[in-house]
């Protein structure tokens, strides 16, 4: 059980890195610019408690541009997938997808994509 958990530490991580990365510097970027925001500031100056500034106006704002940087990194993730199945000789979902699209069987093809 050991054995089995340190092989797949090594292709976690490197999955990881392609989601982490990108969420996290535009997660933060945002951040940054809402606490300096005037609606922010105009709670703030309200009295409102910091945990509701953060809940009800912050993270709805910045919500939507990490869900959408969401959706493009898991079109990333699909490409580094393949590249993490055939680095670790992995077969799985990804490999198997490219075998269909290198052989043209759309049959496969439609059943994976659709």
């Amino acid at each position: 059980m050991v054995g089995r958990f340190r092989q797949l530490i090594l292709p976690a991580l490197s999955m990881a890195l392609f989601v982490v990365a990108p969420l996290g510097a535009h997660h933060a970027r945002l951040d940054a610019g809402l606490a300096r925001s005037d609606f922010v500031r105009t709670a703030r100056s309200v009295g409102l408690p910091w945990w509701r500034i953060v809940v009800t106006y912050a993270l709805r704002n910045a919500i939507l541009p990490v869900i959408t940087i969401a959706g493009i990194v898991f079109s990333t993730m699909l490409g580094a997938n393949v590249l993490v199945e055939k680095v670790f000789s992995w077969p799985g979902v990804a490999s198997y997808a490219l075998d269909a699209l290198l052989t043209s069987d759309m049959r496969r093809c439609r059943v994976l994509f659709c």
